[in-house]
């Protein structure tokens, strides 16, 4: 009997909004000349809304990764856990989902809000942070899934 035999891989697919989008030059209103060349610098990312607003989403993502390496170990793209141990790990991913979903529909609920605070605390730059993802965009950026598998030995 082959030691994969009681191995389950568990991969966890966990997507969070970033909260930014793309700064560009115009967001800045200066022309590009007035700016260093691409290879010496990027004008990078702005935030969007308080990043605070997004740590419950990465509190439950720490705590699916923390489950799976309580029992397993990192494994392919994600971890390998005991057979044995793998119902046990499915609700609590479950769990774990359920908070997700709610930390989800309470974010949602509260997005237009949170931005207009964020723009609030940042006088004098309301002009960076007039571009407003749609809350329907924002949506999708979030899930929280995971698969299960096993490798077989033949």
């Amino acid at each position: 009997m082959s030691v994969l035999n009681e191995v389950v891989c568990v991969n966890l697919d966990i997507r969070i909004w970033s909260g930014k989008k793309r700064l560009c030059a115009a967001d800045l209103e200066v022309s590009e000349a007035a700016l260093p060349p691409q290879d010496l610098a990027t004008l990078g990312a702005k935030k969007l809304c308080d990043p605070m607003a997004l740590l419950p989403f990465h509190r439950i993502e720490q705590h699916a990764q923390e489950a799976c390496r309580r029992i397993g170990v990192r494994f392919l793209s994600g971890y390998g856990i005991p057979r044995s141990k793998s119902s046990a790990l499915a609700d609590e991913l479950a769990k774990l989902n359920q908070e997700f979903e709610q930390a989800r529909q309470e974010f949602l609920s509260i997005y237009k809000e949170a931005l207009r605070q964020w723009v609030a605390a940042h006088p004098g730059w309301e002009s960076l942070l007039r571009e407003v993802v749609p809350r329907e965009v924002v949506a999708r950026k979030f899930s929280f899934a995971w698969q299960m598998f096993t490798v077989m030995d033949e």
